[in-house]
């Protein structure tokens, strides 16, 4: 079938209609806002934001099912540490539905905090914080390749069930990466880059999911205390210890914890199973288990100061 060039422009042009369309929430127009602004509907923000005062909130959430699309606009916060600053929080109702995407906050206490179910950050820049990047609290949340960037307390808190991180970047030297507490948590391709204590933190599930993350320069690089965890496919490189699992009947398979200055993987309690994980070149062993661990063999060490592995078996790397 020959297709004119005509045609094919007519379908070019159709196409650029539907992404616009896709890309501005429900038909939403472009809106110029202040700081300190309520948003109660679908958004597109048209201007970028100052806020001044040391205590300002940037935007209120005021309604359920909206989405504020930054469109690649600056919030930018008073950048005075203590005051209480947030650059978008909720009116004080929990909600539903919201998503907030596209766009940078700098310079506030709090970059983002919300109570919502069914919800969503995407895409966003967080910079400059003091306490923390992304505090969400709610079910079902989904945070998509977000990017935090300070030195403050916590990048990224996430609390509820059934929440769903990937492709999250946390660089800037933070006290803690990430932290997710709550049920069935699902945590994928996230990158931590340097922070003072816990790269990731998972707690109070009682099944739960951690994949395909990479984590250097940290104390701890991944650190699980639940039940029924599966820690898989994961990097940790350069932390004191890789990973350290509190969680008694974790999955934990295929990790490569190499070129820590402690042990690569810390199994605090029995009943954990470990399987096809790689430990190489750490300053004390490559896998220090506790008895009662599960050996699913398959588990290698090399180059490691201390040793190579304590309970479970260990093939030297070829």
């Amino acid at each position: 079938m020959k297709i004119e060039a005509g045609m094919v422009r007519r379908l070019l042009l159709i196409g650029v209609v539907l992404a616009l369309c896709l890309a501005w929430p429900g038909g939403a127009s472009a809106v110029t806002l202040n700081c300190g602004d309520t948003v109660t509907t679908n958004t597109v923000v048209d201007n970028d934001i100052v806020c001044s005062n040391p205590d300002d909130i940037g935007l209120i959430i005021g309604a359920d099912n909206i989405t504020v699309q930054f469109a690649q606009h600056t919030l930018q916060g008073p950048s005075v540490a203590g005051g209480g600053s947030i650059g978008v929080t909720d009116d004080g109702i929990p909600h539903t539905g919201v998503t907030i995407r596209g766009g940078t906050i700098s310079g506030f206490d709090t970059g983002i905090y919300v109570q919502s179910d069914k919800s969503a950050v995407k895409g966003m820049t967080l910079n400059g914080f003091d306490a923390g990047g992304i505090s969400f609290i709610g079910d079902d949340n989904y945070m998509f390749h977000n990017t935090m960037d300070s030195a403050g307390a916590l990048s990224m808190d996430i609390e509820g069930g059934n929440n769903y991180l990937w492709g999250n970047s946390v660089k800037g030297g933070p006290v803690d990466g990430i932290t997710v507490i709550g049920e069935n948590p699902l945590v994928v391709l996230n990158t931590v880059d340097t922070c003072d204590f816990n790269g990731i933190s998972l707690s109070g599930y009682t099944v739960g999911k951690v994949a395909r993350n990479e984590v250097k320069n940290c104390d701890a690089g991944i650190v699980m205390a639940g039940a029924n965890g599966k820690l898989q496919t994961n990097t940790v490189t350069g932390n004191t210890d890789g990973l350290f699992v509190t969680d008694p009947s974790a999955l934990v398979r295929f990790n490569n914890a190499n070129q820590n200055t402690g042990s690569g993987i810390v199994m605090g309690v029995a009943g954990s199973t470990l399987i096809q994980n790689n430990a190489n070149d750490n300053g004390d062993y490559g896998i220090d288990a506790v008895l009662g661990t599960i050996d699913g063999g398959g588990n290698t060490a090399s180059g490691n100061a201390t040793g190579g592995c304590v309970v479970v078996v260990c093939t030297p790397q070829p």
